[in-house]
């Protein structure tokens, strides 16, 4: 795989360019956006990894202009971006891929930048940081046939219904305008809420005081390997989904996922039912909000398996479904 890195900070772009190296990845640098440009020209990359600020123009004109021309259609794009660089609705008008902030480690951001492109190749690179934790799938197994059901009798006619006189109803009694009040408003991406979840919400949601880490698209990065990037990292906080049919939410303590919500379900039903559901539909959208994980959620932990256990059910499901 090949990738190009656009940073005008020589010193901040070797240091990424000798992390990427190490993943078996064959790296250029370019120090503006034009020199990126250039070297597409010559050499096509599988994928840019821009800053926000470059010399000559911004990381979301760069990504423009790659997007309009024909010669770089596949090319993915990352930029590298504080939480007042880039909001969800911006990245996703300019077509980026994904959004890594600019307080995140190097050692953070390879295995997400690896298993973007990993997704793209259908390989597993060399020295690849985050090997997949899924299984090879079952073969598929031919559909047994079912045998017509029997017949059944019909049922026995009902009894008539026996009719009760109802009693009168108690007059309501008074509530005085004071003791009324409002419901609490529900926290975004809590159980009730999560199923309206709309791309627009992300920006609200980064409103809320918490720093925006990464977003990007699900059609460019499997659900399984979103988790594992963020379990890997050991990381706390909320990971918010919009799909086409809804909204979900998917909480994390250190690396491990402890609560799910998707619709009305809750738990490993709902963790199933998003990572299925973003398999099918192959698009929607991700950020990820960092924080306590126990404060981001309405609901106690109602997760107990580990990340590995969890995509394992979900491939095991989704193999018998087949």
């Amino acid at each position: 795989m090949k990738i190009l890195v656009v940073d005008p900070d020589r010193a901040r772009a070797n240091d990424l360019q000798g992390l990427l190296a190490a993943s078996g990845a064959e790296v250029s640098v370019a120090s503006s956006g034009s020199f990126a440009l250039t070297m597409l020209e010559w050499n096509k990359q599988d994928v840019i990894v821009s800053h926000a600020r470059i010399d000559d123009m911004d990381g979301h004109e760069l990504c423009g202009i790659v997007r309009s021309d024909p010669s770089t259609e596949g090319v993915r794009f990352v930029l590298i971006a504080s939480a007042e660089q880039a909001s969800p609705a911006e990245t996703s008008a300019a077509g980026i891929d994904l959004v890594l902030p600019s307080s995140m480690t190097g050692s953070m951001m390879v295995p997400l930048v690896v298993q973007l492109v990993r997704h793209d190749l259908g390989g597993t690179p060399a020295h690849d940081p985050l090997p997949s934790a899924l299984p090879a799938p079952a073969p598929v197994r031919a559909p047994r046939a079912v045998p017509p059901p029997a017949a059944v009798p019909p049922p026995p006619p009902a009894p008539a219904p026996v009719v009760v006189p109802k009693a009168a109803p108690a007059p309501p009694v008074p509530v005085p305008a004071a003791a009324a009040s409002p419901p609490a408003p529900r926290a975004p991406g809590t159980n009730g809420g999560a199923g309206t979840l709309r791309l627009s919400d992300l920006d609200a949601v980064g409103a809320e005081g918490a720093v925006k880490t990464f977003q990007g698209s699900l059609g460019v990065m499997e659900m399984e390997e979103l988790v594992q990037a963020i379990s890997m990292g050991g990381k706390s906080g909320r990971l918010l989904l919009v799909l086409a049919s809804g909204g979900g939410m998917i909480v994390f303590m250190s690396g491990r996922v402890v609560h799910a919500e998707f619709g009305a379900k809750s738990g490993e039903p709902a963790f199933e039912a998003l990572v299925t559901t973003a398999h099918r539909e192959r698009s929607g959208k991700f950020c990820f909000i960092p924080g306590d994980g126990r404060a981001s959620s309405s609901a106690a932990a109602t997760i107990s398996k580990s990340t590995d256990q969890l995509l394992l059910s979900v491939a095991t499901a989704m193999d018998e479904e087949r």
